[in-house]
Parts: structure tokens; C-alpha cells; sequence
């Protein structure tokens, strides 16, 4: 996906067979990803705070929602397409 096609408050699932799913919560330059294992300094680009949904919602035997901050390109390359009718 292209990233302006990503929006707070949808829920996107990945490339291929589609089984995870996350719901972006928030997005934005003040949303910075906690670890950047990246060469040199970090990209000076959006972050992404989202929430995995559906297939596999929780770790498991935790209960755990799974929240994530992955930079908006990252998001992009992941996300194949909206999940419709949420």
C-alpha cells in the first residue's frame, strides 16, 4: 500500500494470506518506534502505533493485547489491504 492510504482507525491486514491483522491507533511524527535497529540515525518519517487484532490477538497463555510502533513505510510494505465490514 501506498502510505497515504493509511489511516488512524482502520484495520489492515498483511500481504499473502492475510491472517494477521492490525488496527492503527495513532500515527505521526511524535509516534517513534521504541527499538530502530537500522544503520545510522533514525528516519526522519511518521511512526505508526497500532494494535493486533484477529488471528492471533493475544500472546499466548497471557491475554495480552499486542500493541506495536513500527515507522510508516515499514506499516506500508506490510499491509496488503483494509479489513472490511469491522
Amino acid at each position: 500500500m501506498k502510505k497515504s492510504d493509511i489511516r488512524i482507525g482502520v484495520t489492515y491486514v498483511n500481504r499473502g494470506a492475510g491472517n494477521t491483522q492490525r488496527k492503527v491507533i495513532d500515527k505521526g511524527f511524535h509516534v517513534s518506534p521504541d527499538l530502530w535497529l537500522g544503520e545510522g540515525d533514525r528516519p526522519d518519517e511518521e511512526g505508526v502505533y497500532y494494535e493486533q487484532v484477529g488471528w492471533f490477538h493475544e500472546y499466548p497463555g497471557t491475554g495480552e493485547n499486542r500493541y506495536g510502533k513500527v515507522y510508516l513505510s515499514a506499516f506500508a510494505r506490510w499491509a496488503g489491504r483494509e479489513v472490511k465490514n469491522q
